[in-house]
């Protein structure tokens, strides 16, 4: 299976939400940036791996696309 290109979330109307790992702090982003810089081709999943978080510094970062806009309804449950 192919990775996700940035182009799926503008077509999409998506943004990226990242995700930092070392503190947890988070945000929901514009890809137009992102596009800008790295491409429409470019995977939504590596695209944490060029950036730095504002709060810690850490590298350690998690992209995907942001869902929380949209109503799915229940999406994973833990047990």
């Amino acid at each position: 299976m192919a990775a996700m290109p940035l182009d799926y979330l503008r077509t999409e109307r998506l943004r990226l939400f990242v995700w930092c790992h070392r503190c947890s702090r988070n945000a929901s982003l514009d890809i137009r940036p992102f596009i800008d810089r790295l491409g429409g081709n470019f995977p939504v999943a590596r695209v944490g791996q060029h950036m730095l978080c504002v709060a810690c510094g850490g590298h350690d970062i998690d992209s995907r696309p942001d869902w929380s806009d949209r109503t799915l309804g229940v999406v994973s449950r833990h047990f």
